[in-house]
């Protein structure tokens, strides 16, 4: 008589035999689980912590300059200044002429002085002045010359700029120009060294026919230009002005003729 362990043993045996075996899901045989990420890092670039770099496809952009304008109105240039200011402005524009064009013109014009007033149309990009050298650092905005249209020497004529009076004389040669709430430029050709003083306005005291302007420089100095305009004929090299003149600056005595404008 056979032992029942023995039999149950070998159906056991049987059946687990019968059973079909079971693979890794998660593990293939052929296949390297770091082998498809080893190979992407390999092919892009790195930096040195061994990342992949990310390139950056938008192009850096460049700032636009100002628009080249035309510009009207006085210019001035001495004595380590030069500045504009536009027809019926009372800004002061520094300017810069890197290549020299304006200059150029300037310096052909007959019988200028330093600091003297000359009209001025040229083509210009306004920028702003952050830093600068001497007089320049005392301006906030500058223009860049790119042509130059006209320049001439310039006596108003009371387009450009509002004016009170023109006056001149003679013996020694001197002229005045009163810039209605502007700037006042005085010239003269007395001596060796002609001059030209710029000087703020202030409105006239008018008493009957006459009008009396005291003028200052914009530094704190004390001297004043003293002028009286009286409504009377004045003869001027042939020609019947409408007020006489008198002014005292600088401890001279000038006397000429003046038409209102």
């Amino acid at each position: 008589m056979k032992k029942p362990g023995i039999f149950f043993g070998l159906f056991a045996l049987l059946f687990l035999s019968a059973c079909p075996p079971q693979q890794d899901s998660t593990h293939s045989p052929d296949t390297d689980p770091n082998a498809s990420s080893q190979a992407s890092t390999a092919s892009s670039p790195q930096d040195s912590s061994g990342l992949p770099l990310i390139k950056n496809s938008s192009k850096p952009q460049q700032a636009s300059l100002p628009a080249v304008k035309t510009y009207r109105g006085i210019f001035l240039s001495g004595e380590g200044l030069q500045y504009f200011k536009a027809c019926g402005s009372k800004e002061e524009l520094w300017v810069e002429d890197p290549e020299g064009v304006l200059m150029k013109r300037h310096a052909a014009l007959q019988g200028l002085i330093d600091l003297e007033p000359v009209y001025l149309e040229f083509k210009a990009r306004e920028l702003a002045l952050t830093s600068g050298d001497g007089f320049a650092s005392g301006y906030r905005k500058a223009l860049r010359v790119d042509s130059v249209l006209t320049i001439q020497n310039w006596v108003s004529d009371g387009r450009c700029f509002p004016t009170d009076f023109i006056a001149t004389g003679h013996r020694p040669e001197w002229s005045l120009q009163i810039l209605k709430h502007n700037q006042v430029y005085f010239k003269s050709l007395e001596g060796e060294f002609p001059v030209v003083e710029s000087m703020n306005w202030q409105a006239p005291v008018i008493e009957g026919n006459q009008w009396k302007y005291t003028f200052r420089y914009r530094s704190a100095e004390s001297e004043t230009l003293q002028a009286t305009f009286r409504k009377e004929p004045c003869q001027d090299g042939g020609q019947t002005l409408d007020f006489k003149v008198q002014l005292l600056f600088r401890g001279i005595n000038y006397e000429g003729c003046a038409r209102q404008l």
